[in-house]
């Protein structure tokens, strides 16, 4: 088992090394589906397009932040945080790969979040995880994970 994880970490590694967005999404009507939402879901969240993104999630969203230990939210709190306390100016978001499940249900995504830490100001950013759930063509489950030491 330890292999495995040294193995999908080293992966991952050589991945975000890039500095392209890499997929790994199976050769199927609904991952490819799945696939779709994820690059919109990507595009309208780094444009700052929180009204796009919104439509992207189901009416019966739960949202959470495992990293702040924030949440659960649903889509209408999420649609306020979006709106009212958040922003480029607040946060930010690079993606660096993601892979879709073969079923198409869901999602798993790498990145770096980037934020304002609570004792300085000055920006931080740290490795994150976003597990994306899907059904019926929207976003039921959203879920962050991140180590939040460097906000702090």
């Amino acid at each position: 088992m330890k292999k495995i994880a040294f193995l999908v970490i080293g992966i991952a590694l050589l991945m975000s090394a890039c500095g392209q967005i890499k997929a790994d999404v199976p050769d199927n009507p609904d991952a490819k589906a799945t696939q779709a939402l994820v690059q919109e879901w990507m595009a309208v969240s780094k444009a700052n397009d929180y009204q796009k993104l919104i439509a992207l999630y189901a009416d019966d969203l739960v949202w959470m932040d495992y990293g702040d230990n924030y949440g659960p939210l649903d889509k209408g709190n999420l649609s306020y945080d979006l709106q009212y306390e958040s922003g480029p100016e607040q946060m930010k978001l690079k993606y660096k790969s993601y892979l879709v499940t073969s079923n198409g249900h869901c999602a798993v995504i790498q990145a770096t979040f980037s934020t304002h830490a609570r004792s300085t100001g000055k920006w931080v950013s740290m490795p994150a995880i976003a597990i994306l759930e899907f059904k019926d063509g929207k976003i039921v489950r959203e879920s962050w994970y991140y180590n939040n030491n460097a906000m702090y």
